[in-house]
């Protein structure tokens, strides 16, 4: 069993020695500049990124870590004693302490792995790496010093017992797509982005040994007696020579998750306008105070095709030779255990899991430039409940770091599982990357080396760089037509001093705001002239007039034209002469007709030295006083003809000389006759006298007219007095009747009137049927409109519910 377990430690040796590839790059994972390489540990980090573009050309590393071994600071950079025959007695040593022994060996390289923004929100990377991971758990260390000692065996050893002891190996190459997305970037400081990784898995080699249970005893070198073992065992066809990457594994997926959070409390610092957009983010500055970053990294597992041989191992034998467990391959070792003890073949594949980890990270700016970072890793996959996998170690380091665009310093200060502390440097300079996050024994903290790391990367780096703006236009000098000059972005940075959008050097006016056509001169009356030229700059005008209007279109502008709305002559200064009279209108009274300049371009047709428009007979010789005309009073009556309505015949002057008309002839003028087409006496002001009997009769038929209750229908109790008034009216022919109907407030107002008329009509229906003309009756309404008592009480809204009747005259 000696054998089996060196054979591992051979390999792993040999890889160590013969394999160049990268894994921890410890000193650079927080660095603001890590680009692509940040990619590996949090996907988030591509975004918001200080690289519009980076690719990792070639990245290498080898990381080594146990508690087992010691090595001599003294050959580290010693390659003449690496070469000595007895190099493990001169420069190799054994930690005692009864613990056991555990190592760890990660290698890895990388090759044309890039990022690229996007934009602002948005970034994607690739990235192709092959990985080596070996890790020796749980060794007992009686085997740890068996093992290292190879045969010269301590009688204290002769007895062992091993209980869930593992090691295992595997190597696999791997293809990834990041997206990185920012979610939140908000004015209340607070900033989130989210990443995540998806790699195409291509296993190359892979071996597990896991003794479950192993106890015998050591009788010499080569011999043990009494071996019981219990060992699960599995490799591919490839773990002999993993450096001819050839895939023995189906191919599968893996992913990355990343996240992280940054507190900016001076977002406004880091914000820009530029190009005509706003609120534009500094990409190429670091904006957070505070960093904290999370990724669970290496999700996933490979299905490996298992060697045909390999599988389950039982030995319950009483003596073991070890000198027939000699083999120059592991396969061999395995064809060889096969053959002595049997193998019992479970599944054809075993599925290895990749070495998940969580990673927690919290970065501080503590000065412009100077950071620190306090970061977790928490390796999962360990412990004995499944034996196909593979792990990192857990650590927590600490990191500060002096970074720049162009260069930058680390120091990883790392404490790692086996309670170890390592001091590390990593060195950026440029494209080359340069570190290790292991250099104890070199800087002589310790003596005696149990890890060792170095990584490097070779880059090509095209960083965001800070708003070129040489003239404060706030037009990019790339995009600037005139980066000297400050200008505007519609104008591309050329300058447009009258705010035209013509730019000065084009424009034939840059101090006053003008037109395209006009080479940036203006023309404010926009009437096609520009106004250098325009003699009415601010009137629009006519091309063929210098620019100034000719309203009336007579010829003459309007600033020579003294009548600029209408057209006239040259001679009067474009005023005209409607009546051709010589006179201009402006100074003719009578502008449209022919007149004389003593009466201001009035005529005075009759002679009479009155103008026409100030005579009132202005065809007739007349006299002043009475306004031109002459004086005639035909009949005589003191009234001039003209003044006179009836000037033929005599009349009154307050009568507008016309007589006054008795028509009834009842010797009372009309204009005092109260009835003056129905003859009455003097007395009673032209009209007849009704006799007191006659209005007895009104006022019988008016007490005792009645109708039903809300109708219109006339009470037979009524009709007596109705007909007296009908013989009354038969006996006086002159005489006619007015008829009014009125009502109460009670009920709508519309129903009132209604009520009213009809009962007005039923009376006045009542008499024509009685042989009384209609058109000696006339009948009127009013509701509720005219009461004659207060409608308040019941007694006075009885008296308002009437019909009144009256004797009326012509």
């Amino acid at each position: 069993m000696k054998n089996l377990i060196s054979s591992l430690l051979i390999l792993w040796l040999s890889i160590s020695i013969n394999t160049a590839k990268a894994q921890d790059f410890l000193s650079f994972v927080n660095d603001n500049y890590a680009g692509s390489t940040a990619m590996f540990y949090n996907p988030a980090a591509i975004v918001d990124s200080r690289y519009k573009f980076d690719m990792e050309l070639l990245g290498i590393s080898n990381r080594i870590d146990n508690n087992w071994v010691k090595i001599d600071k003294s050959v580290l950079l010693n390659w003449v004693k690496w070469k000595e025959s007895d190099f493990k007695n001169n420069h190799m040593s054994m930690d005692y302490n009864g613990l056991s022994k555990n190592a760890y060996l990660g290698v890895e390289g990388r090759a044309l792995s890039f990022l690229t923004n996007y934009n602002h929100k948005n970034a994607f990377g690739f990235s192709a790496r092959a990985r080596v991971i070996m890790n020796f758990d749980n060794l007992p260390e009686s085997a740890a010093i068996l093992i290292f000692n190879g045969n010269n065996v301590d009688s204290l050893m002769s007895h062992h017992t091993f209980e869930n002891m593992s090691q295992e190996l595997v190597s696999w190459a791997e293809y990834g797509l990041t997206y990185g997305r920012i979610l939140t970037e908000d004015e209340s400081k607070h900033f989130f982005k989210i990443g995540a990784s998806a790699k195409l898995l291509q296993g190359i080699a892979g071996i597990y040994l896991y003794e479950k249970y192993m106890d015998y005893n050591l009788k010499n070198a080569d011999t043990a007696t009494n071996v019981v073992a219990d060992i699960k065992f599995g490799l591919t066809g490839s773990v002999d020579d993993i450096r001819k990457f050839k895939f023995t594994a189906t191919p599968a997926i893996g992913f990355d998750f990343g996240f992280v959070y940054e507190w900016r409390p001076k977002t406004k610092e880091f914000k820009y306008a530029m190009n005509g957009k706003t609120d534009l983010w500094r990409n190429d500055l670091n904006k957070y105070k505070l960093r904290i970053g999370f990724s669970v990294l290496d999700i996933g597992s490979m299905k490996f095709k298992k060697q045909y041989k390999s599988g389950n191992i039982t030995i319950d034998d009483k003596l073991v030779n070890f000198a027939l467990l000699h083999a120059p391959t592991l396969i061999d070792l395995a064809d060889t255990i096969n053959r002595l003890y049997g193998t019992e073949l479970t599944d054809s594949y075993f599925h290895y899991r990749l070495p998940t980890t969580l990673n927690l990270s919290v970065d501080y700016n503590i000065l412009k430039y100077f950071y620190v970072s306090l970061s977790g890793r928490l390796a999962l996959n360990q412990g004995n409940n499944h034996y196909e996998k593979a792990h990192y170690l857990n650590n927590i380091s600490i990191i500060p770091r002096y970074e720049k665009k162009w260069w930058g310093v680390s120091i990883p200060i790392k404490y790692n599982q086996f309670g170890f502390i390592n001091v590390g440097m990593g060195l950026r300079m440029g494209p080359i990357w340069l570190g290790s996050s292991d250099l104890t024994g070199l800087i002589g903290l310790s003596k005696k080396v149990m890890g060792a790391d170095i990584h490097l990367a070779i880059k090509i780096p095209i960083y965001y760089k800070s708003p070129a703006d040489k003239d404060g236009d706030l037009v990019s000098d790339d995009l600037d037509i005139c980066p000297t000059e400050k200008g505007t972005w519609e104008l591309k940075g050329c300058p447009d001093d009258d705010n035209d959008g013509i730019v000065n050097s084009l424009d034939n006016c840059p101090t006053v705001a003008g037109l395209v056509e006009f080479n940036g001169c203006p023309d404010s009356d926009k009437d096609g002239v520009q106004d250098k030229y325009d003699k009415c700059p601010d009137i629009y005008g006519e091309i063929k007039y210098s620019g100034c209007p000719d309203s009336d279109g007579d010829n003459i502008i309007d600033i020579n034209d003294s009548c600029p709305k209408i057209a006239g002559l040259e001679k009067f200064n474009g005023c005209p002469d409607t009546d051709g009279d010589g006179i201009p209108d402006v100074h003719d009274d009578c502008p449209e007709v022919f007149g004389i300049e003593f009466f201001n371009g009035c005529p005075d047709t009759d002679g009479d030295g009155i103008r026409d428009v100030d005579d009132l007979c202005p065809t007739v010789y007349g006299l002043d006083s009475l306004y031109g005309c002459p004086y005639i009073d035909t009949d005589n009556d003191g009234i001039q003809d003209k003044y006179d309505k009836c000037p033929k015949i005599a009349g009154p002057k307050e009568n507008s000389g016309c007589p006054y008309l008795d028509t009834d002839h009842d010797g009372v003028l009309d204009k005092d006759d109260l009835c003056p087409m129905t003859p009455g006496p003097v007395s009673n002001n032209g009209c007849p006298i009704i006799e007191l009997a006659e209005q007895n009769i009104l006022d019988t038929a008016f007490a005792n007219l009645e109708f039903e209750t809300a109708m219109s229908i006339i009470k037979s109790t009524s009709y007596e007095s109705l007909i007296k008034i009908a013989d009354l009216m038969k006996r006086k022919p002159e005489f006619k009747l007015l008829i009014e109907g009125h009502t109460d407030n009670i009920g709508k107002d519309a129903a009132n009137m209604s009520l009213s008329q009809n009962r007005a009509l039923a009376v006045k229906y009542y008499l024509i049927k009685n042989g009384i003309s209609e058109s000696r009756i006339n009948a009127k309404w009013y509701g509720e409109t005219k009461p004659i008592w207060s409608n308040e009480t019941e007694e006075g809204r009885q008296k308002n519910r009437r019909v009144e009747m009256s004797i009326i005259f012509d």
